[in-house]
This record gives structure tokens, sequence and C-alpha cells, in this order.
């Protein structure tokens, strides 16, 4: 074969990855790597059909077999500490995204950088990737769109709204707009902005979360057709109870931590305590495996439980899907404000160790159309509804996305631990 005809193979191989048909890919690099089996650019397409196909391990491997072959292939060093970010090896991913920017500066690389400083919880470092992008590039909407996610997080409002607005190809972009101008409390153009997201069909956990957070204080009907009423959507159960689970298989999943040597984080809204870093159901281990299998079977039980809802919650439950999934443990007076999953459509936790109580209602996790600091009247004279569940060791609680919750603080010499997961759609997910 000559040259000419190897650049018309990973064309191919491009538009195949493209079409989002992995197993396919994989099956036309093998073929491939026949004729040319030293080649980095289908060793890269194949090691990409393994991640997609959730063969981490594999995609590893042919990444430093490609680093061995090529040592300045500056694309195996970022493709390898991508899979690291999204299993949460995280400063593992750091030393790879700069071994990648040394062979290689492009703001492709200086971008993916900003995102592992983003995921370490170092957002000045973060900031300045992004910045170095847009000025390089202005019309690099992926930067754009994560400079205006560091703006909306320090609360600088009128600046993320900018930079969304430089981003319009990124499906987000517009609602967390929407959003930035809700803290602005510039509410008729909030009012607009939002009927042209719903004119368009848009209806996801931030869209309804805003909608029935203003309804509420202003007394109209729900925009979002989402999931109004969230608090009535609400699943809990016992999996120790219901013999899904025993304490046995409770301890080994508790110490997947440990056996798998994971990357913890802080983040600002855990108060003494840190969570997992990453989709630790990206990992090879069967016990988090087979937990995974338990979440989504009670997933599927959720669903037959509202389906006679009319709600898009319901209606619009997303076939393609995913789960990602993340380990939080707090100390003593720990707590987890209120917030929502954005980018989630179904969010739930397991609770893994319950310190004794001293106060009836200590670690108790709660529900509520209000948080995140969200604006409303001084002189509002009703309070937002909020709903208060009981929890124990085995306890499984699911939740629409879009629906406000936050933890109450304890006091123990024990930890409170607990595992979290989002049920997504493939579609509408960042990546």
């Amino acid at each position: 074969m000559t040259t000419e005809d190897l650049k018309h193979i990973v064309i191919k191989l491009d538009e195949i990855y493209q079409s989002g048909n992995y197993s396919f890919l994989k099956k036309e690099c093998a073929k491939f790597l026949q004729s040319y089996p030293d080649n980095y650019e289908i060793l890269n397409c194949l090691a990409v059909a393994e991640k997609n196909l959730g063969f981490l391990d594999e995609a590893i491997l042919i990444h430093e077999e490609n680093i061995r072959l090529s040592p300045d292939n500056h694309l195996a060093y970022a493709n390898l500490a991508n899979i690291y970010r999204d299993e949460g090896h995280l400063q593992k991913s750091l030393l790879f995204y700069k071994h990648s920017i040394e062979r290689n500066p492009t703001i492709d690389s200086y971008n993916n950088l900003g995102n592992a400083f983003e995921a370490l919880g170092k957002y000045a470092e973060a900031a300045k990737c992004f910045l170095y992008c847009v000025e390089k590039d202005p019309s690099y909407q992926s930067a754009q769109f994560n400079l205006a996610n560091r703006y909306r997080s320090s609360e600088n409002y009128e600046k993320a709204i900018k930079h969304y607005d430089l981003a319009p190809n990124i499906s987000k972009s517009n609602i967390y707009a929407l959003e930035c101008l809700y803290y602005l409390e510039k509410f008729e153009h909030f009012e607009g902005r939002f009927q042209d997201i719903v004119s368009d069909g848009v209806s996801d956990a931030l869209t309804g979360c805003l909608s029935s957070h203003y309804s509420y204080y202003r007394g109209i009907d729900d925009i979002s057709s989402f999931c109004p009423n969230p608090l009535d959507f609400i699943f809990h159960c016992n999996l120790i109870e219901e013999g899904v689970l025993d304490t046995k298989m409770i301890d080994d999943i508790k110490n997947s931590d440990n056996r798998l040597n994971l990357d913890f984080k802080n983040q600002n809204l855990l108060k003494n305590g840190q969570q997992s870093a990453g989709n630790v159901f990206l990992l090879n281990d069967s016990i988090l495996s087979n937990f995974k299998n338990v979440i989504l079977e009670k997933i599927i039980q959720y669903k037959e439980k509202f389906k006679n809802s009319d709600n898009s919650l319901i209606a619009d439950w997303p076939i393609d899907h995913g789960l990602s999934g993340w380990f939080i443990e707090m100390e003593s007076n720990g707590s987890l404000e209120t917030h929502i999953h954005k980018t989630g459509w179904l969010s739930g936790s397991i609770y893994l160790d319950i310190p004794k109580k001293i106060n009836s209602n200590d670690g108790n996790i709660f529900f509520t159309l209000d948080g995140a600091n969200y604006p409303k009247p001084n002189n509002l004279k009703k309070d937002f509804p909020k709903k208060i569940f009981d929890l124990k060791l085995g306890d499984m609680v699911m939740f629409p996305s879009s629906l406000f919750h936050g933890t109450i603080p304890f006091q123990s010499k024990h930890k409170r631990k607990c595992f979290a997961f989002d049920f997504f759609d493939n579609k509408k997910k960042l990546t």
C-alpha cells in the first residue's frame, strides 16, 4: 500500500469514529494493522475504540505501546491523560497532559490541561489555561465554555454570559447563561431566554430546577416540562431489607477506595469531607461492576414506579444513557450544601456507613426547591417546601437530578460514607 492509501485509511477510520460505531471501528483497525502494525494513527483509533467500548485497560496498553513506538507522539500522551482523568487518577492525568504539551503545545492540549487543573480544584491554574486558549483562538468554543464555567463558579456572571454566548455550538451554553441571568435577577431577559429554550424543546435538569424555583416563589405555572413537582418523585428503599445487598457486600463496596487506590478531591460544597475523583464505574473491578448492575436494576424499578407520569423525566427517558458514580465521605460536623446534578437525569445515593445519631436528623438527606443561593424576594411570605429522609445502613434514595438536596451536619467519631451516582443522557452529556 502507498502513502496515499494510508491517508485514505485514516480518513475512513475517522469517519467511522464520528459515526459512533466503535465495534466496527475496532474491527477495521485490526484489519488495517495487519498491513501497518506500527502506524500510530491506526493504533490511536484502535485505542479510542477500546475506550469507548469500555475496555479502558486495553486502551491504556495500546497508548503505552504507541508511546514506545513513537515517543514524540503527543496524541498518545493526551489520550492516556483523558483515560486517567475519566478514571479519577487525576495526578497521572495531569502528568500526561504536560507530556503532551511538551511535545506539541496546541490549544487543545492547554484546554485539556485546564480541565485537569479544574478537576483537582486548582481553579486559578485552570483559568489561566482557558484564557490562554481563547486569546490564541477566540473561536475555540470548548475553551470559551470552560472559561465561562470558571467565571460562573466565581460568581462573575456578566463575564460568564459573555463567554457562554461565544460558545453557541455547545448545547449547555445557553442554559448555563440562563442561570447566570437568574443570579443577576435580570428577570425580563431571563424569561425571554427561557421561553426560547423551551420553544426549542430543551428539557433537562437545570431548566427544570430553575423553573421549579422561579414558578414557586412567583406563584405561576412551571415553565419546564422536565419534572414539575419534583418532591413527589423521590424513591426511598433499603437494599439490605430487600435482600439485594448484605453487610459483607456493603463492606466490599465501601473498601473499594483503598483496594483501587482511588484519588480523592475536595469540593466547594463539601464541609469536612471529600469525594472520589472521576467515574469509578470505568475501572475494571468485579465488585463495582456487580454494584453497577444493582443500581441499574433499581433505576428500572424507578421508571416503572412513575411510568404513568407525563413529565419529560419519564416520557423522554434516555435511550442512549450512561451511569457515573463516586464515593463521598465526611468527618464529624460534615455536611453537603444544597445543589443539583446539572448534567444528570436521575440521581441517587446509597449509604455505606451511617454514624450513630445524637440528634434525630443527624446526617440525614433533605430535599427542597430552594438552594444554591438562588435569588428570591426579601418579603416572600411562604417557605419553600422541604422533605427530610431518615437514613440507615443500606438505604438507597433516587430523585430527579433537577431537585435541590443536601445533608444535615452530624457529630461522631465515625465517618459517614455514601456512594452517589448519576444516570445521564449520553446525547446531552458534556465531555
